[in-house]
């Protein structure tokens, strides 16, 4: 059978050569520039939920590279619909997407596990609230230090997997129906969460196969995002034999290079030896992409208007007759308040949007103010103190760890570098004292 998906009215099918117009900032924040990257690609892939897999084709020190890049038709923006002879129909991405893990090509040019999703799967009001009360990965009871993010991605798996395996069997030990990692009422604003990010993707793995799938699971770590938390943890842990600066060196050697991937797949937001770490984010939706809202998250005409307004403006009275978001925001600010509360982490990292809605976020929750503090090469962070209880924690929002944002990859290390000499080594080292 062959697939096809329709964009602005415009079909797109397996062998469409195509223009993929890409819209990048140069730098964070609102008023950056925008640079438009072109790159001419072929349709290799649909499926059923249709998905799209461009094989992109571009030039790199002189070299032709063929990269897949993997699209939502959300993501997807017809700019010309009539392609005269010699010319490309050209689609603009929203938002530039990772590409394809190598399990999105397979003979039948999809995924052996998107071929096993629930026709017109929507999520439900009961999924809805429950994913509210899940705060996210890691050793919560016992963590050193906290990450803090926009809203958990789907990695390589589909919205439906990532939900209802969040909401039948994170949190609760293999086989049981019963909470394990829970605390206070699921009913009110107790919280929930998965001890160890890997046996979170394994249970996704258990609910596709359930169903017949047969999902290829890949170790390969991909973007900036988690190779940055473990190069900060890893100095931290090792600087009694290795000096800091050579967690972020540009020419380090490949064993540093393996050590750093392997701590980001084995290492990171699980119960381990050394420091302890755990993931939560502000949004409770698991998207893909958070520059697109997906059908399985369209179950009114309103929703995404409404969720996204409450979620990033704090907007009251955003509500309809699937829920009342602007309680959700609340709802959720109290949960996560609770779970920094009763972690006993002093430490709460947040990387991406510093002087964005996450810094608003972190200030309503806590009743605080940031400072900003200059880290290198023009670059700074914000930096703040909340007083929970009897303890206080350190808050610290960083720019998101990107060559683009930064400048350049030795300008983000370097970057890194010095919050992590500068500002948490020490912090970390006089909490183990006081300990």
């Amino acid at each position: 059978m062959e697939y096809y998906v329709d964009i602005g009215g415009t079909p797109i099918r397996v062998g469409d050569e195509v223009q993929i117009v890409y819209r990048a900032k140069k730098h964070e924040g609102k008023n950056s520039d925008l640079v438009r990257n072109k790159r001419v690609g072929v349709v290799i892939g649909t499926s059923p939920k249709k998905y799209v897999v461009v094989q992109l084709r571009m030039v790199r020190n002189s070299q032709e590279l063929c990269k897949p890049a993997f699209f939502y038709p959300e993501e997807l923006k017809v700019i010309s619909t009539e392609a005269s002879e010699g010319e490309l129909l050209a689609y603009e991405a929203i938002k530039k997407t990772s590409p394809a893990q190598q399990e999105h090509i397979d003979d039948s040019v999809g995924t052996e596990y998107l071929e096993t999703e629930t026709p017109d799967w929507r999520i439900s009001p009961e999924q809805y609230q429950r994913l509210i009360h899940y705060v996210g990965c890691g050793n919560f009871p016992e963590a050193d230090i906290l990450f803090f993010g926009n809203e958990e991605g789907t990695g390589t798996f589909s919205i439906e997997a990532n939900v209802e395996a969040r909401c039948s069997t994170f949190g609760k030990e293999p086989g049981s129906s019963s909470y394990t990692y829970t605390f206070g009422d699921l009913e009110t604003d107790g919280f929930f969460w998965e001890p160890a990010a890997l046996g979170g993707r394994d249970k996704i793995v258990d609910y596709l196969r359930a169903k017949g799938g047969k999902p290829k699971v890949s170790d390969t770590v991909r973007g900036s995002f988690l190779p940055s938390i473990s190069r900060i943890v890893l100095a931290l842990e090792n600087q009694a034999n290795t000096p800091i600066e050579s967690w972020f060196e540009t020419d380090h050697s490949k064993e540093t290079e393996r050590k750093i991937k392997e701590f980001a797949l084995q290492g990171l937001f699980c119960p381990r030896e050394g420091i302890q770490t755990a993931l939560t984010d502000w949004r409770h939706l698991p998207r893909p992409n958070e520059g697109a809202w997906y059908d399985e998250y369209r179950v009114t005409e309103t929703i995404e208007k409404c969720y996204l307004s409450a979620y990033n403006q704090f907007a009251s009275a955003k509500k309809d007759s699937f829920s009342d978001y602007s309680e959700d925001a609340e709802k959720r600010k109290r949960i996560l308040l609770n779970a920094f509360v009763k972690s006993p982490a002093k430490v709460l990292i947040g990387l991406g949007g510093a002087n964005g809605f996450k810094k608003e976020v972190l200030s309503r929750l806590f009743g605080l103010s940031f400072e900003p503090v200059d880290l290198a090469h023009g670059i700074s962070m914000n930096r703040a103190v909340a007083h929970l209880g009897s303890k206080e924690m350190s808050i610290f929002l960083l720019p998101f760890p990107s060559a683009q944002v930064y400048g350049s990859k030795g300008e983000l290390l370097d970057c890194l570098k010095t919050f992590v000499i500068e500002h948490l080594a020490p912090l970390m080292d006089k909490q183990h004292r006081q300990n």
